[in-house]
C-alpha cells in the first residue's frame, strides 16, 4: 500500500486482543463494537505517530456509509477515503482549539483488521492538547473508542475512552509510577 515508519501493529492487535479478552466474559453474547488509537509522542521531532486498529468489518462499512456505497477497502485509491473518513471522526486540537492537521502515512489491512497510520505536528510534551476519536460512532450505537498514549520519561497520560456523541476530551496528566 504505502510507506510505513516505525509503527508496530502487533503491539496494537495485541492491545485490542487483550481489551476484548476481558471484556469477554461479561458480553461473550454481543458483537464487539471498538477501536484502539496509540499515540506515541516522538519528543525530538515534537510529533506523535498515530496508529489507529479497527476491525475490518466496522471499517467498510462505515465507508459505504460516509464515502459511497460502492467502497472496497482492497480497491485503488481507498487509502484516501479512509484518510478523508478518518479526519472527519478523529482529530487533535491544541490549547488554543485550532485543529492540528493529521499527516496521512499509509495503512495495512487484512480480512480481519486495519492499522491507519498518522503523524502530526504537536506542542512540547503534548500541553493542552484534546483528542477526539468518533470512529464508527455514526453507524453502531455500542461503538467504544480508547487511545493510549505513549510518552517518553515521567510525563504520563491516561488513556480515554470514548462513546457515541462525545467529542474532544483534554489529556489527562498522571505521574509515571517508575514501575
Amino acid at each position: 500500500m504505502t510507506r510505513r515508519t516505525r509503527y508496530s501493529p502487533r503491539v496494537g492487535w495485541v492491545t485490542l486482543a487483550g481489551m476484548l479478552s476481558v471484556l469477554a466474559v461479561p458480553l461473550a453474547a454481543h458483537r464487539y463494537f471498538v477501536s484502539l488509537a496509540v499515540v506515541d509522542y516522538q519528543a525530538a521531532t515534537q510529533t506523535v505517530e498515530i496508529t489507529i486498529h479497527a476491525f475490518t468489518h466496522d471499517l467498510e462499512p462505515a465507508l459505504k456509509q460516509a464515502i459511497r456505497p460502492e467502497f472496497r477497502l482492497d480497491a485503488k485509491g481507498s487509502e484516501w477515503e479512509v484518510f478523508t473518513y478518518l479526519k472527519r471522526r478523529f482529530g487533535l486540537r491544541d490549547a488554543d482549539g485550532r485543529e492540528i492537521p493529521l499527516t496521512w502515512v499509509g495503512m495495512e489491512a487484512t480480512v480481519d483488521g486495519a492499522s491507519l497510520y498518522v503523524e502530526a505536528k504537536v506542542p512540547r510534551d503534548l500541553r493542552g492538547v484534546s483528542v477526539k476519536h468518533a470512529l464508527f460512532t455514526d453507524i453502531e450505537a455500542g461503538q467504544v473508542n480508547v487511545v493510549s498514549f505513549r510518552t517518553p520519561g515521567t510525563l504520563k497520560y491516561r488513556d480515554l475512552e470514548f462513546r457515541v456523541g462525545e467529542s474532544y476530551k483534554a489529556l489527562q496528566a498522571k505521574v509515571a509510577s517508575g514501575r
